[in-house]
């Protein structure tokens, strides 16, 4: 989280000036390198693929997104001369189904990743006693990460064509760009949002674990944490799906969001008050969270389609991402307790949701749908 804040936060400006689709190249580059450090037990070695696996999921959070969207808009203007609601359907159900595509692969990764640690054993380098090299065990799975950024890399090299900001290698430098963001206040009020929301969530990934821990009973059995995290999974894709519901029923998303932060913050509350009651309404909590994550994605992404311009949306994006590592690192960092860790949790998500209606009242009458003149003005 550290490498993606300092690092990251500069590669997206670039991404923006240099095209996104050689910088979703340099990702597949960099995450390659990170996961071929993984083999070497040295400190620095390890080092090195930490810093190189930051800026790359600077990368990974930014430049894809950037690319569609742009893509997108590209094809609107295109063919049409001007953008209006006619490809906007579809931008929304990409972006739903590639969020309910990442919950299924994330369950098949974790099935394939068990079963290759299981095929192929741990082993040094055979070559010498004293080697720092390892192969196969917990290593094997990263080589299989390889080969899939491998296919991905050729099938963008192949499939993908350029763009850049605003269709043009002339995008803003970054503390340029910073400016601008500043003296939006729409641009600056959905980034706290995104920042504030996704620190819960990333915080999550590492508390759930423990809280559930703590509610085991001496004497029980271990938790059955893959089928847990695979019910987390589910959840998550039902969300994708509702959000595709909602959206074909003419709910903007400004509306879902708005929902699903609200239903979000309510389902962590669950944590501290089972902690008080005494129920067993935690878990149930964290069911209702995961389908909030999976609402939230897809939503956030065509909320940012709309009003963040095509110009420096990679810089953007990844100025966003600023606050949020930081509070996950504060939260990680901070050796707080479990019950104090729920309580920041919910707040943070109290805060997007504050945010969130700031963004609404800010959106000029009759623009919740479609392309917004304060994205059009601001490109």
């Amino acid at each position: 989280f550290g490498s993606s804040m300092i690092i990251g936060t500069f590669v997206g400006s670039l991404a923006d000036q240099y095209g996104r689709k050689r910088f979703s190249l340099v990702y597949v580059a960099l995450y390659i390198i990170s996961c071929l450090t993984k083999h070497n037990r040295n400190f620095w070695m390890l080092s090195i693929g930490r810093l190189t696996g930051g800026a790359a999921t600077s990368l990974l959070m930014s430049v894809f997104e950037t690319w569609l969207v742009c893509e997108y808009h590209h094809i609107e203007e295109t063919s049409i001369g001007v953008k209006t609601n006619s490809k906007v359907g579809s931008l929304q159900q990409t972006l739903s189904l590639a969020s309910l595509l990442n919950f299924v692969v994330a369950v098949l990764s974790g099935i394939l990743a068990e079963g290759v640690v299981n095929i192929f054993p741990y082993n040094k380098d055979p070559q010498s006693s004293s080697s720092t090299w390892f192969y196969g065990g917990y290593t094997a799975p990263f080589d299989l990460a390889v080969m899939c950024l491998g296919v991905g890399g050729l099938m963008i090299s192949v499939l993908w064509s350029e763009n850049y900001g605003n269709g043009s290698q002339t995008s803003s430098g970054f503390f340029a760009v910073l400016k601008q963001v500043s003296s939006s206040k729409l641009i600056l009020c959905l980034g706290l949002t995104q920042a504030c929301c996704e620190g819960a969530m990333y915080s999550f990934i590492f508390l759930w674990t423990p809280a559930l821990r703590q509610k085991k009973v001496d004497g029980q059995e271990p938790l059955p944490l893959g089928k847990i995290f695979s019910t987390f999974m589910v959840c998550s894709m039902l969300g994708s799906q509702v959000f595709s519901i909602c959206v074909k029923n003419g709910i903007s998303e400004e509306r879902i969001m708005f929902m699903t932060l609200l239903i979000a913050t309510f389902s962590l509350v669950l944590g501290p008050i089972d902690d008080v009651v005494g129920t067993s309404l935690m878990y149930l909590g964290f069911l209702m969270f995961e389908v909030c994550i999976g609402l939230y994605y897809p939503a956030m992404g065509t909320l940012k389609s709309k009003y963040v311009p095509d110009q420096n949306r990679s810089t953007i994006y990844n100025i966003f991402r600023i606050p949020l590592n930081a509070i996950v690192l504060i939260v990680l960092l901070g050796n707080f307790s479990i019950q104090l860790s729920w309580l920041l949790c919910t707040l943070l998500l109290f805060i997007s949701l504050i945010l969130h209606t700031v963004v609404i009242n800010m959106i000029p009458t009759g623009k919740t749908d479609g392309i917004s003149t304060v994205a059009r003005h601001e490109r």
